[in-house]
C-alpha cells in the first residue's frame, strides 16, 4: 500500500487507484479500497466509488461502506 500513498501524495490518481486495488488483491482487509473509495470521490469519479463501496458492503453487509452505496446511488 506504500507504493499507492506515494502516487496518491504525488497527485497520480489513476496510479494510486490500481495501487489501491492491488493491495486489496495482495490483502484484502478493507484497508486499502477504503483509501480508494475516498480517492475516487475526491478525483470526482462517482462511477468508480460506487463499485468500489459496492464490493466493500458486499463483504461487510451493513458496514460504513453500505452507507455510501447507498448515498452514491441517489
Amino acid at each position: 500500500m506504500l507504493e499507492a500513498e506515494l502516487e496518491n501524495s504525488l497527485g497520480n490518481v489513476d496510479e494510486a487507484l490500481a495501487a489501491y486495488l492491488a493491495a486489496d488483491e495482495a490483502r484484502p482487509n478493507g484497508s486499502a479500497l477504503h483509501k480508494a473509495g475516498g480517492l475516487a470521490l475526491r478525483a470526482n469519479r462517482a462511477t468508480q466509488a460506487l463499485r468500489i463501496y459496492r464490493t466493500l458492503c458486499d463483504r461487510t453487509p451493513g458496514g460504513a461502506a453500505c452507507d455510501q452505496v447507498a448515498r452514491l446511488s441517489k
